[in-house]
């Protein structure tokens, strides 16, 4: 069983301060989950949704990163709709909505490794790409054949993983929305329309606007669309570069995670640090990697934060007074998995600089969130309409940090490092491999070592 780019599973956070609720939290229905994994420990999904205590996480859109349904090796079991409701992605939206989730769904095709094998029972599809449609379309009557009439909201297109089949661009879109338009006459009026969402890089900002809160196409020309093409864009804030001549004329690359391997011209922060991994550090992780909005470079190769990289492409002049609600900026939190040790992201909090973890994730996003606004509209924040959303991602096909559970260490079962319900050998093995760091600490001290074997030699078997 393997794991497609885990880079996009999302999770937004209710937004505290420094582990305590703050007054501007935002509400439940701007947080955002973003769930990938071949397939996904569907148990952790339900956890952070609806579960209680430690578990549980207010979020209000899911996003399943879904690949073809017919992949090869029985990868596509998950979403073989053919399995009714034992078809796990659909047993699992069925929980969530019994346990009283009442959010968005999305799914993302993944056409990484080409067209989806998949087609839908009445026939043939015209393009790859309305297959995706088609089977949210068949899934939505599954789940309302079983008592539930919230399904699918939407398709949502990954344009770095398209194999050149979904460009994600005006032109694209617009044949999208006719094909739309020609299932669902009224498009979004219909009770029954599937909408479209994206994501785009983090520079994206300003088309991000335009594609969830106007119809102009192609040289902003009213009209082009029907309607707004999207419903939702998330922006991915974590490999992100720029490039700037500092006094001197020296040439450095300010860069939020280091690539191993890349080629980066005297990246700042220098690897193997990161902005993450000195945040980890860091005795006040939040201010250390939040500096002001800025579009200036720097005058001198010094630690860039977020402030910067994002604020250099998201000037005022572009975004104030606009309608930020269907934009998420997405951010990674990414500490266990194929990418360990390259994207470090905010997992990093999980170490050495007094287990951070969900409520200074939080307090960022709180952070953020005041300073962009104010930065956009100087004058005073918008109306609660114009704000954007925000996120995270723990890679839920593996496992998340114990500290990232809302209430610190332990989550709903503290030893089951691996994530798969069970305390076993593979949660040993993670224990011994992340000996002396933070990566396998189950007792909450901050340190792997002989407590943390105890610990899960003591809790071995099924979770409670």
């Amino acid at each position: 069983m393997t794991t497609v780019n885990s880079e996009f599973v999302t999770c937004c956070l209710a937004v505290c301060s420094m582990g305590v609720v703050s007054s501007s939290a935002l509400a439940a229905d701007d947080l955002l989950l973003w769930v990938e994994g071949n397939p996904p420990v569907w148990s952790q999904v339900e956890h952070w949704v609806i579960g209680g205590g430690d578990a549980h996480v207010p979020t209000g859109e899911i996003v399943f990163r879904l690949i073809d349904p017919e992949a090869a090796g029985g990868a596509g079991e998950p979403w073989d709709l053919s399995n009714g409701m034992q078809t796990q992605i659909i047993a699992c939206i069925k929980s969530l909505r019994d346990g009283g989730f009442t959010g968005d769904i999305h799914v993302v095709p993944y056409f990484g490794d080409g067209a989806w094998n998949w087609v839908p029972a009445a026939g043939a599809v015209t393009q790859p790409w309305e297959a995706p449609f088609q089977w949210v379309i068949e899934a939505n009557s599954l789940l309302a054949g079983n008592a539930v009439a919230a399904g699918i909201k939407s398709v949502t297109l990954e344009s770095e993983n398209s194999s050149g089949i979904v460009l994600v661009n005006d032109n694209q879109l617009l044949q999208m929305q006719q094909y739309q338009q020609s299932i669902w006459p009224t498009l979004s009026q219909d009770p029954a329309f599937v909408a479209m969402s994206a994501t785009r890089a983090w520079t994206a900002a300003a088309i991000a606007i335009r594609w969830t809160t106007t119809t102009d196409g192609l040289g902003d020309a009213p009209g082009y669309y029907q309607e707004p093409p999207m419903c939702r864009v998330a922006l991915q804030c974590y490999n992100m570069t720029k490039v700037c001549d500092i006094t001197g004329g020296d040439s450095v690359t300010f860069n939020d995670a280091y690539a191993a391997g890349a080629s980066i011209t005297d990246p700042v922060p220098a690897a193997p640090d990161t902005i993450y991994t000195l945040a980890a550090v860091a005795t006040d992780p939040v201010t250390t990697i939040l500096d002001p909005p800025d579009v200036a470079c720097p005058s001198s190769a010094t630690p860039a934060g977020f402030g910067f990289l994002v604020g250099n492409k998201t000037p005022p002049g572009d975004m104030e007074g606009k309608d930020l609600s269907g934009v998420t900026f997405m951010f990674s939190i990414e500490s266990v998995s194929a990418e360990r040790g390259i994207i470090d992201a905010f997992g990093t909090w999980d170490g050495t600089g007094g287990r951070a973890g969900v409520s200074e994730f939080a307090s960022f996003i709180d952070m953020f969130e005041a300073s962009f606004m104010n930065w956009w509209n100087p004058s005073g924040h918008p109306p609660q309409s114009h704000y954007p959303g925000f996120g995270m991602f723990p890679d839920l096909s593996v496992r998340v940090p114990d500290s990232w559970w809302a209430n610190g260490n332990g989550g709903p079962c503290g030893a089951d490092l691996s994530g798969d319900g069970v305390i076993d050998v593979q949660d040993l093995d993670l224990v011994l491999a992340d000996w002396g760091t933070a990566e396998g600490d189950v007792t909450g001290d901050g340190i792997t070592t002989i407590l943390d074997v105890l610990e899960v030699l003591m809790a071995w078997g099924a979770c409670p």
